[in-house]
């Protein structure tokens, strides 16, 4: 009898470190993102390092998101969090967590930040809707702030106020996404702009789920992107303060933020557009 497929669908065997990291970095090839993630900017082996965070993270998130897991999101990510704790004991199978299982050794990186990620992506399970900014900052500091502050930890960092700098930047990232996806995730059900904000503007969650850009609509997306501006503001100082080893990464990243804010604001990039799932 063939062995349990993981949960991603992975083949369980052995793989060798080498191939576990090739693995992490495959998987962020094929999920392409906004802003850069492990590039070339960063010197190995510290990218490879970065790869394996990323693809712990990615494939969680599609467990929550993509239609390829609809009928057992729950049932992936407990299995995930199942493999992230053997990995912290010394068992480690699945290439994702043998290539992390190293990377955390090496940097003496705690569990929390990780099981912080996946309780966000567990959130987006069963709430669909936020109410209040306060909700909505409270998702991002599950769903995007431990990132950042694992990339810190790569990086060796761990003052305390580059910890401060790396949550705006992160918190700036996450708002990104979500002002991206608008139309997609309306259309699936999810809402993640605050409710109150919606009724300030006076648009409808129908209007989001549509592709039409009322005036309403307009407003609404132009303040939403000077909300997240100003995190990115916030998160500026940290391109001057982070160490040379991230110093080049972070700033892509910030820069590619600001750059998507100013393509959405113009109008280049339509929130309501549909779009395939990374």
């Amino acid at each position: 009898m063939s062995p349990t497929p993981w949960p991603d669908g992975t083949e369980p065997r052995k793989h060798s470190l080498e191939e576990s990291y090739a693995w992490c970095e495959a998987v962020v090839a094929d999920h392409p993102e906004h802003y850069p993630v492990a590039s070339p900017r960063m010197a190995e082996p510290l990218r490879r390092h970065a790869s394996a965070v990323y693809a712990f993270s990615r494939v969680a998130n599609d467990f929550a998101d993509h239609p390829d897991y609809a009928d057992r999101r729950g049932e992936c990510l407990d299995a995930w969090q199942e493999l992230l704790e053997r990995a912290y004991h010394g068992e480690s199978a699945h290439p994702a967590f043998v290539a992390l299982s190293a990377t955390v050794r090496e940097f003496n990186i705690p569990i929390t930040p990780f099981q912080d990620l996946l309780a966000g992506f567990r959130m987006d399970l069963s709430k669909h809707h936020y109410s209040t900014w306060g909700e909505l900052l409270n998702y991002c500091s599950l769903s995007a702030v431990p990132v950042g502050r694992l990339m810190l930890l790569l990086g060796g960092e761990q003052r305390p106020e580059l910890h401060a700098l790396a949550d705006p930047l992160s918190i700036g990232m996450r708002l990104t996404d979500i002002l991206i996806d608008v139309g997609t995730d309306a259309r699936q059900g999810r809402v993640y702009l605050p409710v109150e904000d919606l009724l300030l503007f006076g648009v409808a969650e129908e209007d989001l789920a549509g592709d039409r850009h009322s005036e309403e609509l307009e407003e609404l997306v132009a303040f939403q992107v000077a909300r997240a501006r100003m995190w990115f503001r916030r998160a500026r100082p940290l391109v001057r303060k982070v160490g040379p080893q991230l110093a080049d990464e972070v700033e892509g990243i910030w820069r590619s933020g600001m750059r998507t804010l100013a393509e959405i604001e113009a109008a280049e990039i339509d929130v309501l557009a549909s779009r395939s799932p990374a």
